[in-house]
């Protein structure tokens, strides 16, 4: 059965089927605009949501952040390096006095 058959209506005696067009176009309408509405707020809450994090970002705990980020990254980025033996300066000895000549 269309929304235009309105045989059985006749044929029992009930009154015909009158399937109002505008408010069907209407409910449409309303179902279409609330399913874009959810569609645009998730994308404006998703920009807000960025906006938010770059203002934490420019704020004094995201500058001290940024550069506690950045100085942790350089010295885990730096080479290792050894130093040799000859290097390094000579150190004196808790066992020495300063008459003893070492």
């Amino acid at each position: 059965m269309g929304l235009e058959d309105n045989d059985v209506a006749v044929q029992y005696g009930f009154p015909k089927r009158n399937v109002n067009m505008l408010a069907l176009l209407g409910c449409i309408t309303i179902i279409i605009s609330n399913i874009l509405f959810i569609i645009l707020m998730s994308c404006a809450s998703r920009e807000r949501d960025y906006e938010i994090q770059e203002a934490k970002d420019l704020s004094l705990e995201g500058r001290i952040n940024r550069i506690t980020y950045r100085a942790i990254n350089k010295y885990k980025s730096a080479p290792v390096t050894r130093r040799r033996l000859k290097d390094t300066k000579p150190t004196k000895s808790f066992n020495s006095t300063p008459n003893s000549g070492n």
